[in-house]
């Protein structure tokens, strides 16, 4: 798992991995200062994800002070593209000055969503068209980061101090609510299995492995369904999607990852919670009598959202308005509709909503379009963006801000890395199959 040191910008896109690995890790040290008693300080930070924005931006800033022009990609982009974006951002900003509540939330949430976009471009013209002989090295770097955090959290749960009076709910271990945990646990699942699938050394394959079927055990003790999910999805999408690993040897390390995660799940310490584990999973759906019950208040998530869409269908009410205006009808806050694409409407309308899921829908299928031409490259990006696709259906994956980085990371350096040397995003990739699948894999 070396990696090449031969030229400045080498040494910057490892120094940009790294970047991106310790952003779980910053995230958890806001945590941290409630273990040894003190006030919740850093509440704010975990809210907005802060250290996520200002590590992406500062990634961005880094980039481009390197001389790597990021807008190019923009300029180079089909007319229906530039258009669709157009369109987006003036409904945003349009929104922002005419329709939104609550200001300083929209302020914040928009600015993200613009670094969003601007990480993605220059992650894209880092690495876009640069030869690498092994693309699954950079995935590497980003597992580290992802373990070290499910390691720390172990290690957070067994320092809390009282944890009888601790808010297990609240969590503070980088999250304000413990199950946005599966935005840590189901990434670091589907990157794990992926490099499985693609390993062709026994070692490699083991770590691999081992750290698969670690995160598995977290998705079960977590107590979250939607990280069990988003690791299901990610390994079911990759065998199904993949070529190489369409086998019975993939398919059953699969498997064996998630049978084994249940049982290591057992042996971790669970906090003294009715949240957490797997009789957590399994109590929610034999306790509950209706949908309703099942889904845990979507519905009545859903049809609030569904109902203030059909009053402002084109335009939406601005971005994250949801809680001011939605939710008056079930009296619960919730931040956001638990589900991307009502989420993606009810804030931009059905315009904004077309432009986004188009562009989006594009970049997406232009990425799997080379899977078979590059899959060291392509399916750890695939599975990423699988797992927390699937999320964001039930869940704010698409609304916090760390699962939105980890996606279009994925998807920048997905098209990235299979690109052809020095084509724009929107390229479609004509390299000869049999040149590309000779890259010499773990």
């Amino acid at each position: 798992m070396g990696f090449e040191k031969s030229s400045a910008e080498t040494a910057t896109q490892n120094a940009v991995l790294w970047a991106v690995a310790i952003i779980p890790l910053l995230l958890a040290a806001t945590g941290f200062p409630l273990v040894f008693g003190a006030d919740d300080r850093f509440y704010f930070f975990r809210h907005f994800s802060l250290p996520v924005t200002w590590m992406e931006l500062l990634i961005a800033l880094g980039i481009r002070l390197k001389g790597i022009s990021i807008l190019d990609q923009v300029t180079s982009a089909p007319v229906w593209m530039r258009i669709a974006l157009g369109t987006l951002l003036a409904v945003v900003f349009g929104g922002y000055a005419f329709v939104v509540v609550d200001r300083f939330e929209a302020a914040i949430r928009i600015f993200g969503w613009l670094v969003h976009l601007l990480f993605g471009l220059s992650i894209f013209a880092l690495y876009a068209g640069k030869a690498n002989p092994n693309r699954t090295n950079q995935w590497w770097v980003i597992l580290i980061g992802l373990a070290g955090f499910l390691g720390l959290l172990i290690a957070y749960t067994i320092s809390v101090p009282e944890p009888t009076k601790f808010n297990w709910m609240g969590l503070g271990f980088g999250v304000v609510n413990t199950r946005q945990l599966h935005e840590f646990i189901a990434p670091a699942f589907a990157i794990a299995i992926a490099l499985t699938f693609l390993a062709e050394d026994r070692r490699v394959m083991a770590l691999s492995f081992v750290l698969a079927t670690f995160a598995a055990s977290m998705s079960f003790w977590s107590g979250g369904r939607a990280a069990v999910l988003g690791c299901l999805v990610a390994g079911v999408t990759g065998l199904a999607l993949c070529e190489k690993a369409r086998t019975i040897r993939c398919a059953g390390l699969f498997l064996t990852s998630l049978l084994i995660g249940i049982l290591a799940s057992a042996f971790w310490p669970l906090p003294p919670s009715d949240l957490y584990g797997i009789e957590r999973i399994v109590g929610s759906a034999q306790q509950s009598s209706t949908v309703g019950e099942l889904s845990s208040g979507r519905l009545s998530i859903w049809s609030a959202a569904v109902d203030a869409i059909l009053e402002r269908p084109f335009f939406g009410y601005g971005e994250s308005q949801f809680d001011m205006i939605a939710i008056a009808s079930i009296d619960v806050r919730f931040t956001h509709p638990h589900n991307a694409i009502l989420q993606m409407v009810f804030s931009w309308g059905l315009v904004g909503a077309t432009c986004f899921f188009g562009l989006i829908g594009f970049l997406a299928l232009r990425l799997l379009s080379r899977l078979k031409a590059c899959p060291d490259a392509v399916l750890p990006s695939i599975m990423v963006i699988a797992s927390i696709s699937i999320m964001s259906l039930l869940d704010g994956a698409m609304y916090d801000t760390y699962p939105v980085m980890v996606a279009t990371f994925a998807l920048a350096f997905g098209l990235a890395a299979s690109s052809p040397p020095k084509g724009p995003i929107a390229v479609e990739h004509k390299a000869e199959p049999r040149r590309n699948e000779d890259h010499g894999h773990n």
